[in-house]
């Protein structure tokens, strides 16, 4: 499997996910100094310079572009943050074990 043809890595995908629900929860004026600060401190520096660069100058500003029409109502935003917190907390607690 290590012979194949497709990415090894997955900071992008991950990088996209986080992206994305930040942008939801979030104002685009928010969500773009938030994300560019994540993904320096978050992103090992062994993640190719190039990732970083396509998360914060290509995906960001499209992904912002994207959702700033969306005009969701702030409950549905907080119900969204909550879901996220569960999934991030049960993540966090199986791999602990």
């Amino acid at each position: 499997m290590d012979q194949g043809d497709y990415p090894k890595d997955y900071f992008t995908n991950f990088g996209a996910i986080v992206a994305n629900f930040c942008c939801f929860l979030f104002p685009g004026s928010i969500a773009s100094p938030l994300l560019k600060f994540l993904a320096n401190v978050l992103l090992p520096s062994e993640t190719p310079v190039a990732e970083k660069k396509w998360l914060t100058d290509e995906y960001l500003p499209e992904i912002v572009g994207a959702t700033g029409g969306n005009e969701i109502p702030i409950k549905e935003r907080i119900d969204l943050i909550i879901i996220l917190l569960g999934g991030v907390t049960n993540l966090v607690i199986e791999f602990s074990y």
